[in-house]
C-alpha cells in the first residue's frame, strides 16, 4: 500500500529515470481498413530492428483495443543523437516505404524533449 504523500513513481520504482534526460516520442497513425494488416511483416521488422539500436530504452508499435487499425507509437531514446542517427537508418526507410502504400487517414506524432519542447514528427 502506498503511504500517505507517497509519490506513486516512488512506490513503484520502474518511473524513476533520475538525472537521465531521456527523448519521449509518442503517437498514432489512423490507417484505412485494413491497413495495420498489411503493415504487420513491416512493423515486426522495424521493432525488432530498433530495438536492437544504441540508445532505444523502449520501443512499440501496437494496435488499439477498439481499432485494429489505430497503431499506437511509443519511444524513448537515451539522447536525441540516438533518435537522429534511428531516423535514417535503412530500416526506418523501409518502413516508411510501407507506409506510402498504406492509405494513412491521420497521424500525429510527437518527440518530448527534457527541456520541455515538443516537436512535430509526423502531423496528418
Amino acid at each position: 500500500m502506498i503511504g500517505k504523500g507517497a509519490r506513486l513513481t516512488e512506490a513503484l520504482g520502474w518511473c524513476n529515470y533520475g538525472k537521465r534526460t531521456m527523448i519521449i516520442v509518442m503517437g498514432y497513425l489512423q490507417l484505412a481498413n485494413g491497413g495495420a494488416a498489411l503493415m504487420r511483416s513491416a512493423i515486426v521488422l522495424v521493432v525488432r530492428a530498433t530495438r536492437a539500436e544504441a540508445g532505444c530504452d523502449h520501443y512499440a508499435i501496437a494496435a488499439d483495443v477498439e481499432d485494429a487499425d489505430r497503431l499506437h507509437i511509443s519511444e524513448r531514446w537515451i539522447d536525441q543523437s540516438s533518435l537522429g542517427a534511428h531516423l535514417v537508418t535503412d530500416h526506418v526507410v523501409d518502413f516508411q516505404v510501407a507506409m506510402r502504400r498504406t492509405r494513412i487517414i491521420k497521424a500525429a506524432v510527437h518527440v518530448y524533449h527534457p527541456d520541455g519542447t515538443i516537436r512535430r514528427l509526423i502531423n496528418i
